[in-house]
């Protein structure tokens, strides 16, 4: 009886934490093809990544090879106004508050009223999740060098355990602007969070 009356708990803790995602991120949509038709991991056009972590991608996500040594991962995501990037970095120096500054001093002016400059925190379980975003002229940096006159970032720092997961995507505003939901979508239904929420339901 308390096992059950335990799960309950736990269950409802769950969906709580979800309804405030929901919540925090202003969703009024989500959409995002995360079915069997998802990019399978030996496609040859997809660089082999860690699924454990990263889970099957939605259509419009491909993994491709690092730029660079300090990168964990990478991939291009497509819409029907182009692509961009999104980055991710692993335990890299200078922590989560270093880097979130870091990451907003790379612009400069007025935010786009869209895009406006936010930092939120939501405690999953044993993980800590933070969303930032930000917007205005992109002055280059951390890989992406190429000044963009109007255009916004949205990015996650997960920290899961000891590790620290960095997440990063800038790119003009009319291209960034229509994924922002499906990325965020995307990035919380990644194993390395959703995993963690499906197990307190489960015993």
């Amino acid at each position: 009886m308390q096992n059950k009356y335990l799960n309950i708990v736990f269950l409802s803790v769950t969906l709580t934490s979800f309804l405030y995602v929901y919540v925090l991120f202003n969703y009024d949509k989500v959409s995002g093809d995360f079915n069997s038709d998802s990019i399978e991991i030996d496609n040859l056009n997809n660089y082999e990544y860690d699924v454990n972590i990263f889970g099957l991608l939605p259509n419009s996500w491909i993994s491709v090879k690092p730029k660079s040594s300090m990168r964990y991962a990478e991939f291009i995501i497509n819409n029907e106004f182009g692509s961009f990037s999104l980055i991710v970095f692993k335990n890299i120096g200078g922590g989560k508050e270093k880097n979130i500054e870091r990451w907003y001093n790379q612009f400069s002016g007025e935010n786009h009223p869209s895009f406006i400059q936010e930092n939120k925190t939501l405690d999953v379980e044993d993980i800590k999740i933070t969303y930032i975003q930000t917007s205005g002229k992109f002055n280059g940096g951390m890989g992406q060098s190429n000044p963009i006159d109007m255009a916004g970032m949205v990015g996650f720092i997960i920290e899961a355990g000891l590790d620290l997961y960095f997440f990063k995507a800038v790119a003009s505003m009319e291209i960034i602007e229509p994924s922002k939901e499906d990325l965020i979508y995307g990035i919380l239904n990644f194993p390395l969070i959703k995993n963690v929420t499906t197990n307190t339901t489960e015993g």
